[in-house]
């Protein structure tokens, strides 16, 4: 199939090369005395600058501030893609305002210039400066000889230091942190496509249904049964990655509604700017978004309308032809067994005709449902919108042999 046996030729042209597209099918090394030079956990680090932000509500505020901020730094530093780091970006620290901190911390080092450039180096080589004159004063007179009245305690021979193994806090799992509204839609821009299925009506080719899709790997392209099942041609749109045309690899859902409500098409003339990727979890509360092509805007945008008239014309539209999808916010509202038995996701986003096919994405990107269907009440104005978890999709895929990424780290809400 081509491009051209679709749209038969028509008032507008391609490029060449496009049409030969359209083809058919901070470490603790620095805060203690230690010969041994290796990271320290970023919890382990954490809970020193607490300490010092604590001790610096009792004294020498400006002083404790700066040695946290120098923990801060290490952490960043040292721990760039942990929770903790994550979290330090965010000022979000067990309730601390770091950038108030910081302030005070850098008025303090401006006012004490000297002070603050031996407390750094001493950071660096990995010594601790040592307390006051004052304090080391007091804690000589604590160790006093003996009273001439009070017999002198027999000395204890020393026993021998044994060496002990370092005590390795556990590890912390790495996090991605989350996107703005504004990054999540880029993404699906990125990797949606709104799919026409078409079917010969009255002796001739015109478009009979529309859903979405996205991008799973470079060539291949996800969406439900239901919205291919049927099709005699079908092309693939983008107003960001252009045309293409697609054919089916595989369906997932029988005739008879069994099985998963999934399908890969294969895409030619059309490749991604980015593929999503599969979430490692998902539970309920997670804040998800979708990316599609809801079939009512066909209604109210008049790019769409034009779209599928040039199709039905057999004119070749070009991706200024195609509207830009439609997104949505909202959370997982449950996760249950369906009576097929299958897992889904009820999510809180909206959506309708033509959203099929459509991802659900949690805040980092990550794929955590396939939307298939929404349910209304007539009687209370309700709506209820249901995709298949990540976690059924991918066994479809598994077993058809279609390759796909799973996201590197869980994400983090914040």
């Amino acid at each position: 199939m081509n491009i051209s046996s679709i749209f038969g030729g028509g008032r507008r042209t391609l490029k060449a090369g496009l049409l030969a597209l359209f083809m058919a099918s901070i470490s603790t090394s620095a805060l203690l005395p230690n010969t041994v030079q290796a990271k320290t956990s970023d919890s382990v680090l954490a809970a020193t600058a607490m300490d010092y932000f604590k001790e610096a509500d009792r004294r020498r505020k400006g002083e404790n501030l700066f040695r946290m901020m120098l923990v801060v730094d290490q952490i960043l530093a040292n721990h760039p893609k942990s929770i903790t780091a994550l979290r330090l970006r965010k000022n979000k620290f067990k309730g601390v305002d770091l950038e108030d901190v910081r302030e005070t911390a850098e008025e303090w080092a401006e006012d004490n210039p000297g002070k603050a450039d031996k407390i750094r180096a001493a950071y660096k080589t990995g010594a601790v400066p040592g307390e006051s004159k004052k304090t080391a004063s007091k804690e000589r007179k604590a160790v006093s000889k003996p009273r001439k009245n009070t017999p002198a305690a027999p000395v204890r021979k020393e026993e021998p230091v044994v060496a002990t193994s370092p005590v390795v806090a556990p590890a912390v799992i790495e996090r991605t942190v989350k996107y703005t509204q504004k990054d999540i839609i880029r993404m699906l821009k990125d990797s949606t496509v709104l799919i026409l299925v078409m079917k010969t009506y009255k002796g001739k080719l015109r478009v009979v249904g529309t859903g979405s899709g996205f991008f799973i790997n470079d060539t291949q392209i996800l969406t439900n049964a239901h919205v291919v099942r049927g099709a005699e041609q079908i092309v693939l749109a983008s107003h960001k990655l252009g045309i293409g045309v697609g054919t089916i690899y595989r369906v997932g859902m029988t005739s008879k509604g069994l099985g998963v409500d999934a399908a890969i098409v294969n895409a030619a003339g059309i490749k991604p700017d980015k593929t999503l990727v599969f979430a490692k979890s998902v539970i309920e509360g997670d804040n998800v978004a979708i990316g599609g092509f809801p079939g009512i805007i066909a209604n109210t945008d008049r790019t769409f309308s034009r779209l599928l008239h040039f199709i039905d014309e057999r004119v070749v539209p070009s991706k200024d032809d195609v509207p830009s999808p439609r997104f949505s916010f909202g959370a997982v509202e449950g996760i249950f067994i369906n009576r097929q038995g299958n897992e889904d996701l009820q999510h809180g986003v909206e959506t309708t005709g033509g959203n099929s096919g459509s991802p659900i994405v949690n805040s980092c990107g990550h794929v955590v449902g396939l939307h298939y269907t929404g349910v209304s009440r007539k009687k209370d104005n309700s709506k209820f919108n249901y995709a298949h978890s990540y976690r059924e999709v991918e066994k479809f895929l598994k077993n058809n042999g279609v390759s796909y990424q799973r996201a590197q780290a869980e994400c983090d809400q914040g």
